[in-house]
């Protein structure tokens, strides 16, 4: 991903972006703290291309009608299924890439820049999303292994509490059983369960959620009125095309309610870190 570097830097070093950087009077005073207009526009325009439209690898324009267009995922067994075929396009329950969603949002194949917001880095924006969701020492549910300066982004500003949740078969992601079974061991050490993070493309497993997944794991969380956050870093570091990832912003149609939280950053896809 590090290739990316250089084609990044000479993009930003360009006349052409500085002007268009700087050239509103608004960038030179108080502007909120959730960015700049322009770039806030920026990074909604890569939302909709990149993760919205993006179905299993590839980018397909907004459709000229949305009529009959609603989301589906094949069912899937996913005790039954074998880990191998999630990297596989055979006919054993892995999906084709679906239509683009229906929508009930006010414009389904737009990303409103309102509602985009950004910051100092990954790290920095869930510490901060955290902050804002959680009270001292409740708990994150967070699918075991996972990332490890998680524990520190979690308790330096926000000060919750990571609690992992082991799952009978990684390689598939947490089940309901999975979920349930953290709850309870956290509840059980006093612990308020207020959030779950998830990771897709995982770090460190590198494996993917199947949309299927994600949707359980969402729903389960809303059934306990809880946030879920999903940390997609790796998400344009997916390659092949049937491997089955979705970003959780095209798996819930574009609505993500006011309790469903997708983080990205530059530090990985582009080997950008100390871009920040």
């Amino acid at each position: 991903n590090k290739l990316c570097t250089e084609l990044l830097a000479t993009r930003l070093m360009s006349s052409g972006t500085a002007v268009s950087a700087f050239s509103d009077s608004i960038v030179y005073g108080y502007n909120g703290f959730l960015g700049l207009p322009a770039a806030r526009e920026a990074v909604a325009y890569l939302l909709e291309r990149r993760f919205l439209f993006a179905g299993q690898g590839g980018w397909s324009p907004p459709s000229t009608s949305r009529a009959g267009r609603h989301r589906h995922i094949q069912p899937i067994d996913l005790e039954r299924d074998e880990p191998e075929s999630l990297l596989s396009n055979d006919q054993n329950g892995v999906f084709a890439a679906p239509d683009r969603p229906q929508s009930p949002g006010p414009d389904p194949d737009r990303v409103d820049p309102e509602h985009c917001a950004l910051g100092a880095g990954v790290a920095s924006l869930l510490s901060h999303v955290m902050f804002v969701l959680t009270e001292l020492n409740d708990a994150i549910l967070i699918p075991a292994p996972y990332y490890a300066s998680f524990e520190s982004d979690l308790q330096a500003l926000a000060a919750c509490t990571p609690f992992p949740v082991y799952m009978e078969n990684p390689r598939l992601g947490p089940n309901i059983d999975d979920l349930d079974r953290a709850a309870a061991l956290a509840e059980r050490e006093g612990l308020t369960v207020k959030a779950l993070l998830l990771t897709n493309p995982h770090d460190p497993l590198g494996v993917i959620y199947r949309p299927q997944v994600m949707l359980n794991a969402i729903s389960w969380a809303r059934s306990r009125s809880m946030h879920t956050v999903v940390d997609e870093i790796y998400a344009l570091s997916v390659h092949r095309r049937d491997s089955g990832f979705e970003s959780v912003i095209r798996v819930l149609n574009n609505d993500l309610g006011d309790d469903v939280h997708m983080l990205y950053g530059l530090s990985k896809d582009f080997g950008a870190s100390g871009f920040r």
